[in-house]
């Protein structure tokens, strides 16, 4: 998941999809805490949080397409867009791979400590780790999409939807919506029908993006105005959905629930809802969404060897999590969520900003496109050497 590029002159309401994708960040860092407590554990919308990547989705897809749709004219501007968004993606995701792959390079030192934390390169292995070089551990049969650092596997696939977009828009303009239809239904129909389960992440990805598309499609095509109660009645029913949804199958019904709700921030009258989305503590969890995103799982693996080496006789005989009371369990709860905020913030502001800058600076001159391209084969080979 990548942060909202800037908007283009015109549009409206971005601050307020910001904040809806950082509120949908801190979902998806809940989900993945462990069960150290049931009754925080358990929670019915938080166990279905994972569900929120595809609401990334749909507002890159209506974000990107609000911003591009009518620009990638010509092979250079689809090469241009493409580096823009790896530049976009890429320091960061680099960064928290460098710094899972020291913590393999540790486990044989901390053994003799001590400390086992499992085989070095044994699920991390070197081939994931060129899949993770190259974006593409999260695409195909053969995927390695949840080694390292696992969130990192839905820009795997963002990216690489973005570059279908762009191909999309540039050869085939005049029936381009018509294309973006066929595939976010066909995407969607897969997902029910539980077909593709090979290339299921990047199944999801498609669809969600796609959708995005046709929403901003809509939205540039008619004024729409929808009554203020619209964002309101969006959120009620996703958060329904959320709490009672308990099949695999039903989970494609997140992408026109997630839809409805961007239609109801983007088009529905001013109201209370969107005053609240523009509140500064839920814009900046809006700006710093993709670094929260990174690198809470780091956060949480240190978090799960504190407990686990900390609390032994917590550990009951059938399991390797340690059972905290609800108490307990909610103190590290805030803890885990101050340091990721803390780490988020700083990455954002020394990592992902600077970088994001330079490397605009530096497609914009020209500079860089053939040597990216040039060390993506280079890295591929090595990709298929390590196998």
């Amino acid at each position: 998941m990548s942060s909202l590029p800037s908007a283009p002159a015109g549009a409206t309401r971005y601050a307020e999809l910001e904040s809806l994708r950082g509120l949908a960040a801190l979902l998806v860092v809940l989900f993945h805490v462990p069960g150290w407590n049931s009754a925080l554990h358990d929670v019915a919308i938080i166990r279905n949080g994972a569900l929120m990547v595809q609401l990334f989705f749909v507002l890159s897809g209506f974000v990107i397409y609000t911003a591009y749709g009518q620009k990638l004219e010509s092979g250079s501007a689809v090469l241009r867009f493409q580096l823009l968004r790896l530049g976009r993606l890429y320091p960061v995701h680099l960064l928290m791979l460098a710094i899972f792959l020291a913590v393999e390079f540790l486990k044989s030192p901390l053994l003799k400590m001590g400390y086992n934390l499992g085989d070095p390169f044994v699920s991390n292995t070197w081939h994931a780790f060129f899949q993770q070089l190259l974006l593409i551990q999260a695409i195909g049969p053969h995927n390695a999409g949840f080694t390292f650092n696992g969130p990192a596997w839905s820009i795997s696939v963002e990216f690489y939807t973005y570059l279908l977009f762009a191909g999309v828009v540039c050869l085939l303009p005049r029936i381009k919506l018509w294309v973006c239809a066929v595939l976010a239904l066909g995407a969607m129909y897969m997902m029910w029908a539980q077909l593709g389960a090979d290339y299921v992440n990047l199944v999801w990805c498609v669809a969600g993006f796609f959708l995005g598309c046709l929403i901003a499609a809509l939205v540039q095509a008619r004024s729409l105005v929808l009554p203020a109660f619209t964002p309101w009645l969006a959120f009620g029913l996703l958060l329904a959905f959320l709490q009672f949804n308990h099949s695999v199958r039903n989970d494609v019904a997140i992408f026109p629930l997630a839809g409805l709700l961007i239609l109801g921030i983007v088009c529905g009258r001013p109201g209370l809802f969107q005053r609240v989305l523009r509140a500064p503590a839920l814009q900046w969890l809006g700006q710093h969404s993709y670094a929260i995103y990174m690198v809470h799982a780091f956060v949480l693996y240190l978090l799960f060897l504190a407990l686990f080496y900390g609390l032994p006789d917590r550990i009951p005989d059938d399991s390797n999590l340690p059972q905290l009371q609800l108490v307990e369990a909610a103190g590290v709860y805030l803890v885990f969520l101050a340091v990721t905020l803390a780490l988020a913030s700083a990455l954002h502001r020394y990592v992902e900003t600077p970088w994001r800058t330079r490397s605009r600076r530096w497609i914009q001159q020209g500079v860089g496109a053939w040597w990216i391209w040039g060390a993506m084969a280079l890295l591929c080979g090595m990709q298929y050497l390590s196998r």
